[in-house]
């Protein structure tokens, strides 16, 4: 099993549990299935920039394209970023 995969579903996890928890404790609302899960999928989108920036780094993967290796982790870079934006947009 992939630990990456796994940390997706333990952010997914993680971050619905905020969504009903600041829906319905502070907000008084009940939290919405869309609203779930989009902050689901945008938590492994966070896992997956997480994963790019690492294989980015990591030496011995991507050996073709090494002029290309800031542009790969710029990129996990960008995802990550947009994925935070998403989750935080969506929660509060």
């Amino acid at each position: 099993m992939d630990h990456y995969f796994i940390g997706g579903i333990a952010c997914g996890v993680a971050g619905v549990a905020a969504l009903v928890w600041l829906s319905l404790y502070h907000a008084r609302i009940r939290p919405s299935l869309a609203e779930a899960v989009v902050v689901f999928l945008t938590s492994f989108g966070l896992v997956a920039g997480i994963k790019v920036c690492v294989l980015a780094l990591n030496p011995v993967i991507l050996t073709e394209v090494e002029n290309e290796r800031l542009y790969f982790f710029l990129g996990g870079l960008a995802v990550i970023w947009v994925s935070i934006d998403n989750v935080w947009t969506t929660l509060c």
